[in-house]
């Protein structure tokens, strides 16, 4: 199952790769940047609310809220207030 999870992350990155390096030829590289990101927010919140998440912890969240390494971040870690 993870190679084929594996090779479908592949073949998205690659066809996404072309058709963006495409549409760049044709639109201002921001234009395709910025609506590049769109895309990929709107896929996250779909998969957020499709995907059942019963194992997500209010800790998971904290992760997510504070994206820096373990021992530089005061706001999550143990130790910090």
């Amino acid at each position: 199952m993870g190679a084929l999870l594996a090779l479908a992350s592949a073949v998205c990155y690659g066809v996404v790769d072309f058709a963006g390096g495409l549409l760049s030829r044709r639109v201002h590289f921001a234009v395709v940047t910025f609506l590049g990101q769109v895309g990929g927010l709107l896929l996250a919140l779909v998969a957020a609310l499709v995907v059942p998440a019963d194992s997500v912890r209010s800790g998971d969240m904290l992760w997510a809220r504070c994206p820096v390494p373990a021992a530089e971040r005061p706001c999550c870690s143990s130790t910090g207030a």
